[in-house]
């Protein structure tokens, strides 16, 4: 009778969303490691939206040794935008290694200094397992994709087509502060432009609470009490370094 058991488990983590979870990245099997393990009755798959297994009767591997291969392909191209891991058009792709029985975490990019040429389209990494056959102590590996820093872009556009005013933008508890308004045209329409001072921890989800304010002869009048938050790849056309929204008010 066989005695199934999961020897490896892989996890795919990305600081960008609150949860943690990879939601961006997905794993691909080699032919050469597919028919590995399929020769031996090895299922890799899925758990969660970001793990994956090996599940096994490792007794039949009878001492063999072998360098198994994940590719680690994006399924998103909003990736790029979210994850300091670098612009897609690069030809190289990371790797990573760890043998039977490790446990391994690795911050991307921050820990990877080992490069492969890439061989497919979307793919940003790969991970060798070195199987012992006499050894089925359970291994961990776990990949964290770090989140990228950019700065807030704002473009605002009155839609009254007046530009002559006195504008500011503000962070209601001053954790966030952002340069003086300058005018700017966009798409052929006068407005003003800022961004923020400080690069920010680009995330899913963020506590600022911003407004857009102006001032007057009367004093100072709210004209968006709050304002969304600049999304990644929204605007490609923001500054270099930025991420952009545009507001209409």
């Amino acid at each position: 009778m066989d005695t199934l058991s999961t020897f490896f488990r892989l996890e795919l983590k990305q600081a960008y969303y609150r949860d943690g979870r990879c939601r961006d990245i997905g794993v691909s099997v080699p032919p050469d490691t597919r028919q590995w393990l399929t020769r031996r009755n090895i299922r890799f798959h899925s758990g969660n939206t970001n793990e994956w297994y090996l599940t096994g009767d490792t007794s039949r591997l009878g001492g063999e040794k072998t360098v198994l291969r994940f590719d680690l392909v994006c399924r998103d191209p909003h990736f790029f935008y979210r994850a300091a891991t670098g612009a897609p058009g690069t030809n190289e792709v990371f790797a990573v290694r760890i043998a039977t029985g490790e446990t391994c975490r690795w911050q991307v990019p921050e820990d990877i200094t080992g490069t492969e040429l890439r061989e497919m389209p979307g793919e940003i990494g790969r991970i060798y397992l070195a199987v012992n056959g006499e050894a089925a102590e359970r291994t961990e590996a776990s990949v964290v994709f770090s989140a990228a820093e950019q700065a807030w872009e704002y473009v605002f556009i009155p839609r009254n087509g007046n530009a002559k005013r006195s504008l500011s933008l503000e962070e209601r508890n001053n954790r966030l502060a952002f340069t003086p308004m300058k005018t700017y045209e966009f798409m052929g329409v006068s407005g003003w432009k800022c961004q923020s001072e400080t690069r920010v921890v680009l995330q899913e989800s963020y506590d600022y609470q911003l407004r857009l304010t102006e001032q007057t002869p009367f004093g100072q009048k709210t004209l968006v009490s709050r304002l969304p938050h600049p999304v990644p790849g929204r605007f490609s056309d923001a500054a270099r370094g930025c991420i952009r929204d545009v507001v209409y008010f």
